[in-house]
């Protein structure tokens, strides 16, 4: 399978596709890492010390990310 990745909306275009096919590609894989990424977006965690900066501005960008992905495919 031939993705195009010449321009950024090409690009956008390629991930949404991979992510349509990504069952029928990897089966059971792909479920169970598409299941944790709900989980982990929706509450798995509820709280974070104030000295674990490092890892709250990480689930920051992982959140920032998701939250644009979603956003660019409600758009379509």
């Amino acid at each position: 399978m031939d993705f195009k990745q010449s321009r950024i909306g090409e690009i956008l275009d390629s991930e949404s596709e991979m992510v349509i096919r990504g069952t029928d590609r990897y089966g059971p894989y792909f479920i169970n890492a598409s299941e944790f990424n709900s989980m982990l977006l929706n509450g798995m965690i509820k709280s974070i010390k104030a000295d674990r900066f490092v890892f709250t501005i990480f689930l920051s960008q992982v959140r920032k990310y998701f939250t644009l992905r979603a956003t660019r495919r409600l758009m379509r």
